[in-house]
């Protein structure tokens, strides 16, 4: 099924049978991206990532991702990617990060999931290096290890948007890409039961045990009985 914060491609077929004009409105809150460039967004809590809406315990300090996927059939150069609300701002002639991260702390990744990646930490001006050269069609680069501490308070979404531009020859490209997550109770952690069902926290895990082994418990009662 469709995971929600992916990227799919989209095709729709309109047929018009009319013999004088063809009219057709369209309103959609699906984000149509240039097929050139595909953004992501991703978030992790230390090496397990984050899935889009996910739950995570209030106060912690979460890493970003910024990823750009050259799906184009030319090089893709200049690379800038803007974050205000984690006020991070990375271009060839700039490097900009919150007071939370070091440049120490990003890793750099170049490849395709076919051939694998080549990661690297990176000095800033290696940084904007990369950012000049950009990536050749077919490849994709990764962007690691923005942090950020979400708020102590339960209950609190999280939604913060990416900003990329680029060029492909002469044509210049842009787009962004969002990531949400929602803080909860650290005493109340959440975690996914089954993969496309709804989360179910821990409290309200072991309450549905407890009932079923009640329920287990009377139903030995009655066969003992019938025994």
């Amino acid at each position: 099924g469709l995971e929600e914060g992916g990227i799919y491609d989209f095709n729709f077929f309109y047929v018009e049978r009319h013999t004088s004009e063809a009219n057709l409105g369209i309103k959609t809150n699906i984000r149509v991206y240039d097929a050139s460039a595909v953004p992501q967004k991703n978030a992790y809590l230390g090496d397990t990532k984050i899935p889009y809406n996910g739950l995570v315990a209030a106060g912690s300090t979460i890493n970003y991702e910024f990823v750009l996927s050259n799906t184009g059939d030319t090089k893709i150069t200049d690379l800038t990617f803007v974050d205000d609300k984690l006020g991070v701002n990375l271009s060839s002639t700039n490097i900009t990060l919150n007071n939370l991260t070091d440049i120490n702390d990003i890793t750099v990744y170049i490849g395709n999931d076919k051939d694998g990646y080549k990661s690297q930490s990176v000095t800033v001006d290696q940084l904007k290096e990369i950012l000049k050269n950009g990536i050749v069609n077919g490849q994709t680069i990764k962007i690691k290890g923005f942090k950020y501490k979400l708020s102590n308070e339960n209950n609190v979404t999280v939604k913060n948007i990416v900003n990329y531009t680029a060029k492909s020859g002469d044509k210049n490209l842009s787009g962004n890409r969002d990531n949400v997550v929602v803080t909860v109770a650290s005493s109340d952690k959440a975690f996914v039961l089954d993969y496309g069902k709804p989360v179910m926290n821990i409290q309200k895990y072991f309450q549905m045990l407890l009932v079923q082994l009640k329920r287990l418990s009377l139903w030995m009662d009655k066969v003992n009985m019938v025994l």
